[in-house]
């Protein structure tokens, strides 16, 4: 799924939209997602709210730096 240019909500909803969609297409017992990218943060969003377990694999460190978009999705 792609999601068009646009706000940072912007795409976070669609890719949480697309990955809603695929979650109800094709049951899963578990999602795994990783790295710390919008689109991470979004896809483990809609399976939570859809019940589905999420693993998440993160090979990366924290800057602390909170201008970083990736910094504020480790937050999730």
């Amino acid at each position: 799924m792609a999601a068009k240019s646009g706000t940072q909500a912007e795409q976070t909803a669609a890719i949480m939209i697309g990955s809603e969609r695929l979650l109800l297409a094709v049951p899963s017992g578990l999602c795994l997602v990783v790295g710390d990218v919008t689109s991470t943060m979004a896809c483990a969003i809609a399976a939570q709210k859809l019940c589905v377990p999420v693993a998440h694999v993160e090979g990366g460190i924290r800057s602390g730096d909170w201008t970083m978009p990736e910094e504020i999705n480790r937050m999730r």
